[in-house]
Protein backbone atom coordinates (compact mmCIF):
# COMPACT_ATOMS: atom_id res chain seq x y z
CA UNK A 1 0.00 0.00 0.00
CA UNK A 2 1.42 3.38 -1.01
CA UNK A 3 1.40 6.14 1.54
CA UNK A 4 0.02 9.45 0.45
CA UNK A 5 2.11 12.56 1.07
CA UNK A 6 1.05 15.05 3.72
CA UNK A 7 -0.02 17.43 0.93
CA UNK A 8 -2.44 14.92 -0.55
CA UNK A 9 -3.72 13.87 2.87
CA UNK A 10 -4.41 17.52 3.67
CA UNK A 11 -6.25 17.89 0.34
CA UNK A 12 -3.90 20.60 -0.97
CA UNK A 13 -3.82 19.26 -4.50
CA UNK A 14 -1.21 18.37 -7.07
CA UNK A 15 0.91 21.54 -6.80
CA UNK A 16 1.41 21.10 -3.08
CA UNK A 17 2.13 17.40 -3.61
CA UNK A 18 4.76 18.26 -6.23
CA UNK A 19 6.29 20.90 -3.92
CA UNK A 20 6.45 18.29 -1.15
CA UNK A 21 8.28 15.84 -3.44
CA UNK A 22 10.75 18.54 -4.54
CA UNK A 23 11.41 19.44 -0.90
CA UNK A 24 12.04 15.79 -0.03
CA UNK A 25 14.51 15.50 -2.92
CA UNK A 26 16.38 18.61 -1.74
CA UNK A 27 16.58 17.23 1.81
CA UNK A 28 17.90 13.91 0.45
CA UNK A 29 20.50 15.69 -1.73
CA UNK A 30 21.52 17.87 1.25
CA UNK A 31 22.09 14.76 3.38
CA UNK A 32 24.40 13.19 0.78
CA UNK A 33 26.34 16.43 0.27
CA UNK A 34 26.70 16.84 4.02
CA UNK A 35 28.28 13.41 4.48
CA UNK A 36 30.68 14.02 1.56
CA UNK A 37 31.55 17.47 2.94
CA UNK A 38 32.53 16.06 6.33
CA UNK A 39 34.69 13.35 4.78
CA UNK A 40 36.67 15.49 2.33
CA UNK A 41 36.44 19.09 3.59
CA UNK A 42 39.17 21.29 5.14
CA UNK A 43 39.81 21.91 8.86
CA UNK A 44 37.00 24.40 9.46
CA UNK A 45 34.85 22.56 6.95
CA UNK A 46 35.17 19.35 8.96
CA UNK A 47 34.08 21.05 12.15
CA UNK A 48 31.14 22.75 10.47
CA UNK A 49 30.33 19.53 8.63
CA UNK A 50 30.35 17.52 11.87
CA UNK A 51 28.01 20.03 13.49
CA UNK A 52 25.69 19.93 10.50
CA UNK A 53 25.86 16.16 10.46
CA UNK A 54 24.77 16.09 14.12
CA UNK A 55 21.92 18.44 13.30
CA UNK A 56 20.86 16.30 10.33
CA UNK A 57 21.11 13.21 12.53
CA UNK A 58 18.72 14.73 15.05
CA UNK A 59 16.31 15.96 12.40
CA UNK A 60 16.30 13.12 9.89
CA UNK A 61 18.32 10.01 10.75
CA UNK A 62 17.89 9.41 14.48
CA UNK A 63 15.01 6.98 14.03
CA UNK A 64 16.12 5.45 10.74
CA UNK A 65 17.14 1.88 10.06
CA UNK A 66 20.87 1.71 10.89
CA UNK A 67 21.83 4.99 9.13
CA UNK A 68 21.65 7.05 12.32
CA UNK A 69 23.73 4.43 14.14
CA UNK A 70 26.37 4.49 11.39
CA UNK A 71 26.49 8.32 11.45
CA UNK A 72 27.15 8.33 15.21
CA UNK A 73 29.85 5.69 14.73
CA UNK A 74 31.45 7.80 12.00
CA UNK A 75 31.30 10.95 14.12
CA UNK A 76 32.89 9.14 17.07
CA UNK A 77 35.76 7.96 14.85
CA UNK A 78 36.21 11.43 13.34
CA UNK A 79 38.37 13.00 16.10
CA UNK A 80 40.90 10.17 15.83
CA UNK A 81 41.10 10.54 12.06
CA UNK A 82 41.33 14.32 12.40
CA UNK A 83 44.15 13.90 14.94
CA UNK A 84 45.92 11.56 12.54
CA UNK A 85 45.62 14.08 9.73
CA UNK A 86 46.95 16.85 11.97
CA UNK A 87 49.92 14.77 13.13
CA UNK A 88 50.55 13.21 9.71
CA UNK A 89 50.16 9.73 11.27
CA UNK A 90 46.82 8.72 9.84
CA UNK A 91 47.49 4.98 9.75
CA UNK A 92 48.26 4.87 13.48
CA UNK A 93 45.02 6.70 14.24
CA UNK A 94 42.89 4.32 12.20
CA UNK A 95 43.13 1.75 14.99
CA UNK A 96 41.43 3.86 17.70
CA UNK A 97 39.08 5.28 15.05
CA UNK A 98 37.93 1.76 14.12
CA UNK A 99 37.56 0.84 17.79
CA UNK A 100 35.52 3.97 18.47
CA UNK A 101 33.34 3.37 15.42
CA UNK A 102 32.55 -0.23 16.41
CA UNK A 103 31.97 0.61 20.07
CA UNK A 104 29.58 3.48 19.34
CA UNK A 105 27.79 1.55 16.59
CA UNK A 106 27.09 -1.30 19.00
CA UNK A 107 26.15 1.10 21.77
CA UNK A 108 23.70 2.98 19.55
CA UNK A 109 21.97 -0.24 18.51
CA UNK A 110 21.83 -1.26 22.18
CA UNK A 111 20.23 2.10 23.05
CA UNK A 112 17.70 1.57 20.24
CA UNK A 113 16.95 -1.83 21.74
CA UNK A 114 16.35 -0.25 25.15
CA UNK A 115 14.11 2.43 23.60
CA UNK A 116 12.17 0.08 21.32
CA UNK A 117 8.79 0.64 22.99
CA UNK A 118 8.96 4.43 22.63
CA UNK A 119 10.38 4.07 19.11
CA UNK A 120 7.43 1.87 18.16
CA UNK A 121 5.03 4.61 19.30
CA UNK A 122 7.01 7.17 17.28
CA UNK A 123 6.92 4.86 14.25
CA UNK A 124 10.71 4.79 14.07
CA UNK A 125 12.43 2.31 11.75
CA UNK A 126 15.26 1.22 14.03
CA UNK A 127 17.11 -2.06 13.72
CA UNK A 128 15.43 -3.64 16.80
CA UNK A 129 11.99 -2.80 15.43
CA UNK A 130 12.84 -4.27 12.03
CA UNK A 131 14.73 -7.40 13.19
CA UNK A 132 13.36 -7.99 16.69
CA UNK A 133 15.09 -8.13 20.04
CA UNK A 134 16.93 -11.47 19.70
CA UNK A 135 18.40 -10.70 16.29
CA UNK A 136 19.40 -7.22 17.48
CA UNK A 137 21.20 -8.79 20.44
CA UNK A 138 23.04 -11.05 18.00
CA UNK A 139 24.05 -8.03 15.85
CA UNK A 140 25.34 -6.19 18.94
CA UNK A 141 27.20 -9.31 20.06
CA UNK A 142 28.87 -9.66 16.66
CA UNK A 143 29.92 -5.98 16.68
CA UNK A 144 31.29 -6.07 20.24
CA UNK A 145 32.95 -9.47 19.72
CA UNK A 146 34.64 -8.14 16.58
CA UNK A 147 35.93 -5.23 18.59
CA UNK A 148 37.22 -7.55 21.32
CA UNK A 149 39.16 -9.57 18.74
CA UNK A 150 40.42 -6.48 16.89
CA UNK A 151 41.90 -5.13 20.13
CA UNK A 152 44.70 -7.69 19.73
CA UNK A 153 45.46 -6.79 16.13
CA UNK A 154 47.73 -3.71 16.72
CA UNK A 155 49.77 -5.66 19.26
CA UNK A 156 50.15 -8.67 16.98
CA UNK A 157 51.30 -6.36 14.16
CA UNK A 158 53.84 -4.76 16.54
CA UNK A 159 52.24 -1.33 16.27
CA UNK A 160 51.83 -1.12 20.04
CA UNK A 161 53.58 -2.72 23.01
CA UNK A 162 52.51 -4.92 25.95
CA UNK A 163 51.24 -1.92 27.95
CA UNK A 164 48.70 -1.32 25.19
CA UNK A 165 47.69 -4.97 25.25
CA UNK A 166 47.18 -5.03 29.03
CA UNK A 167 45.22 -1.76 29.03
CA UNK A 168 43.12 -2.87 26.07
CA UNK A 169 42.22 -6.23 27.50
CA UNK A 170 41.48 -4.84 30.96
CA UNK A 171 39.86 -1.61 29.79
CA UNK A 172 38.04 -2.67 26.65
CA UNK A 173 37.50 -6.42 26.54
CA UNK A 174 36.38 -6.80 30.15
CA UNK A 175 33.97 -3.88 29.77
CA UNK A 176 32.53 -5.35 26.58
CA UNK A 177 32.23 -8.79 28.16
CA UNK A 178 30.30 -7.23 31.04
CA UNK A 179 28.02 -5.35 28.63
CA UNK A 180 27.35 -8.51 26.62
CA UNK A 181 26.70 -10.57 29.74
CA UNK A 182 24.35 -7.89 31.13
CA UNK A 183 22.31 -7.49 27.97
CA UNK A 184 21.83 -11.24 27.45
CA UNK A 185 21.07 -11.74 31.16
CA UNK A 186 18.45 -8.98 31.10
CA UNK A 187 16.79 -10.40 28.00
Amino acid sequence: RRRRSWARRAGLGEQAHFAHLVLLQHVHDFQHRLVAHVLVGGDHDRLLGALLLLLAYNLFWKKSFLLGNLIIGLLSAGPFIYGGLASKKVTLCLVPAAFSFLFHLGREILKDLEDHQADRLLKARTLPLKLGNKKSLVVITVIFSSLMVLVFWPYLLSHFNQKYLILSVLGVDWLLLYILWSMWKDD
